[in-house]
């Protein structure tokens, strides 16, 4: 195997196991999100917060572009994840209350 090779493997585990963080976090941020959709559907308030999804997203914004990335970028994977929120949200309503 060529150096170019091995370097390349070594890059690509690399990733894998970043991979495998981002992974365990969002699993993480869904776990708790998941207990604010049933805090939410126990009080009896609005599954959308559009005020906070706007103060959310220029936060992003700032962050990304303090960390150098492209805050577009950011911001659609962080409306992807919100939007998968939502909808948990949507099934716990649903299926409220637990039986």
């Amino acid at each position: 195997m060529s150096i170019k090779n091995t370097s390349l493997e070594k890059l690509r585990k690399e990733i894998d196991q970043l991979d495998l963080k981002l992974i365990d976090i969002i699993r993480k941020r869904f776990k708790v999100t998941e207990k604010v959709g049933i805090l939410k559907t126990k009080n009896n308030l609005p599954l959308e917060d559009l005020k906070r999804e706007k103060t959310l997203s220029s936060k992003k914004e700032k962050l990304a572009k303090k960390a150098g990335l492209k805050s577009d970028l950011i911001i659609k994977i962080f409306k992807l994840l919100i939007k998968e929120v939502k909808e948990n949200h949507k099934r716990i309503k649903k299926g409220w209350p637990k039986r």
